[in-house]
């Protein structure tokens, strides 16, 4: 697997649509093919489950395939959406797979990318011509989004990251606004422009976080190697790490509002988002350590090749219990079916949204029972959404422009320290909101918190 959008590892679902898709691929690119499973898109798949377009994947569905093909969702259905579905999450793997290579080769010369890039070769011109028999200029845009982003890495000065990330989201957002097309012209119904649009605009915010992430994950590599990073110094980094946020937490905002769902439903693709997010908050502080040993030097301009995005974080060492608890300021409402035979069978947290995975082997098995409340497709709702009201209070830790993070306290007897606060995604409905600044919550909305800035008190007159 490699990609950046990864979903929450202890989520049945998520896992059962990973081995679909994973299944899909072997069974319709080959063994070869399955290094190149990726999570951009698995994402995609998810949205296009939430939205209706494709049925989610049986109860009783595998959540690892083992690489075997009699778990393919194309040896399985006969359903044409499945089987579009299918055929595009397998050429987007390749089409990533080939990007990805051919950034390593342009970067280092590697070997390994070389030999890799041959073996592959023939799949990843079948993806090129699944896009090209959808969209008969996707070639045509496809290489003015590489060119555009060679260009930007040309040119003199540096640009900033909104102008930076725009071919990375506009080659994100041409290839999912594909996912509709296909399944439309598989079933002989007529294309959603609509619907199209929607998930260009879910493709390009994944591209836009994606991109910004890479260059802030990636930037004492690159000064090191004497590759091109748009980041000048590594005080840009946190910027970088907190525009990738913004861009995920409009992404979750965007998918509220097109899949219409109310706040007392999780669905897979905006639990995704969530889950993402909060990783990326655990992630910042080790990121910003890094970034600052690679020192100030100047910026390099050695240019690379488009790159889709890094290779997947590696899985960090958890430290939370699994009943109610809190990782970093991010809410983890417990775990479902947690017990000694869960845990046994690798099934325990599997309703729990802590970003750090609860090293459920360990911790789980002692837990019994569930905690917490279970929305009608199972998952549980997260605790601190669910109970935050319109009034309360909190501080704006990444600035809302108009979308950020915002920090509220609970002030209530008897919580304990880790409990004192917590990070919540919000937006503002009053335009920008610098960080640090009080806000005070309208209401909870599908994916986080509608907020406004806190009214300031005028100072009462003094006494004559």
């Amino acid at each position: 697997m490699f990609g950046f959008l990864h979903g929450p590892r202890n989520d049945k679902r998520y896992r059962q649509l990973y081995a679909t898709c994973c299944s899909s691929l072997r069974d319709g690119m080959g063994f070869r093919a399955l290094p190149f499973v990726s999570y951009e898109a698995i994402f995609a798949c998810s949205i296009a489950v939430d939205v209706g377009l494709i049925p989610p994947p049986k109860a009783d569905a595998v959540t690892c395939c083992k690489a075997r093909r009699r778990h393919s969702v194309l040896h399985h259905s006969e359903a044409p959406t499945v089987a579009a579905a299918a055929g595009f999450s397998n050429a987007l793997a390749m089409l990533l797979a080939g990007i990805k290579l051919d950034d390593d080769v342009t970067d280092s010369r590697s070997l390994l990318a070389r030999l890799g890039r041959r073996a592959i070769a023939s799949r990843v011109r079948a993806a090129h011509d699944f896009f090209t028999e959808q969209q008969a200029d996707f070639p045509d845009q496809l290489r003015q989004c590489l060119a555009d982003h060679d260009q930007l890495e040309h040119l003199a000065g540096g640009v900033g990251l909104d102008t930076y990330t725009r071919p990375t989201g506009d080659a994100f957002g041409l290839v999912y606004g594909i996912l509709p097309v296909a399944i439309a012209r598989a079933c002989d119904t007529p294309i959603d422009d609509g619907l199209v649009m929607n998930f260009r605009q879910t493709g390009r915010l994944v591209g836009q976080a994606l991109i910004a992430f890479d260059c802030a994950v990636d930037y004492a590599t690159d000064r090191k190697r004497g590759h091109y990073n748009p980041l000048r110094s590594h005080n840009e980094v946190r910027g970088a790490l907190e525009y990738s946020q913004r861009k995920l937490i409009e992404l979750g905002w965007h998918l509220g509002e097109l899949i219409g769902f109310d706040s007392t439903t999780i669905l897979l693709s905006t639990r995704t988002v969530r889950h993402r997010v909060a990783t990326l908050v655990m992630r910042k502080t080790d990121v910003l350590k890094r970034s600052s040993m690679a020192g100030n030097h100047s910026r390099s301009t050695v240019p690379t090749a488009f790159s889709f995005g890094p290779l997947r974080p590696r899985r960090g060492i958890c430290d939370c219990p699994c009943d109610a608890c809190l990782c970093d300021g991010i809410a983890c409402d417990g775990c479902a079916g947690c017990g000694s035979e869960a845990a046994t069978a690798g099934d325990c947290c599997i309703g729990c949204t802590c970003p750090c995975e609860c090293c459920c082997d360990s911790i789980c098995s002692s837990t019994t029972g569930s905690s917490g409340n279970e929305s009608k497709t199972g998952v549980k709702d997260a605790a601190p959404l669910g109970t935050t009201a319109s009034g309360d209070t909190g501080k704006v830790v990444v600035a809302l422009t108009p979308y950020g993070t915002v920090r509220l306290t609970n002030s209530s007897e008897g919580a304990t320290e880790s409990a004192q606060s917590r990070d919540e995604p919000a937006k503002s409905d009053s335009g920008v909101i610098e960080t640090g600044e009080e806000v005070v919550v309208i209401r909870k909305e599908a994916f986080g918190l509608l907020v406004r800035r806190k009214p300031k008190i005028p100072d009462a007159p003094s006494e004559p």
